[in-house]
C-alpha cells in the first residue's frame, strides 16, 4: 500500500494514496540519497546539482532516472522516460512513466537552483 505524506504545521502525516505512483515518483526525487538511515540507497543525488550547464542538465536526468529505477526493480512499472531543460531559475525534469496496467503518467519536477 502506498501512502500520501502531507505537512502541515506543524505535523506530517501519512494518508492513504489513490495515485501511488506520481507520490512515488515525488518521494524519490525530494528525499536526498543517504538521508534515510534504514534505505541509504532511497531517494536522489539531485541537490548535488549546483548550475544549469548543459553537463548539469544531463546529469539531472540520470540522477532522475537513478532514483526512479527501483520502481521498474519491483515491477510497479514498465518503463520511464526522463527529458530534463534548463529554466531561468533550475531544471524541468519532464517525467512519463509506463505503469504496468499500460497507463501512462506524466509530472514535472522542477528543480531550483538558488
Amino acid at each position: 500500500m502506498d501512502y500520501k505524506l502531507v505537512t502541515d504545521p506543524p505535523r506530517m502525516t501519512f494518508y492513504t494514496c489513490i495515485n501511488g505512483i506520481l507520490n512515488n515518483v515525488i518521494m524519490s526525487l525530494q528525499v536526498q540519497r543517504g538521508s534515510l538511515f534504514l534505505l541509504p540507497a532511497f531517494g536522489s543525488h539531485l541537490n548535488k546539482i549546483t548550475d544549469t550547464s548543459d553537463s548539469s542538465v544531463a546529469m539531472a536526468r540520470m540522477y532522475c532516472i537513478d532514483a526512479l529505477s527501483w520502481l521498474i526493480k519491483i515491477g510497479k512499472v514498465n518503463a520511464i522516460d526522463v527529458i530534463s531543460s534548463r529554466l531561468a531559475a533550475g531544471i524541468s525534469l519532464d517525467i512519463t512513466i509506463t505503469q504496468i496496467n499500460g497507463e501512462i503518467v506524466t509530472y514535472t519536477y522542477y528543480h531550483r537552483i538558488s
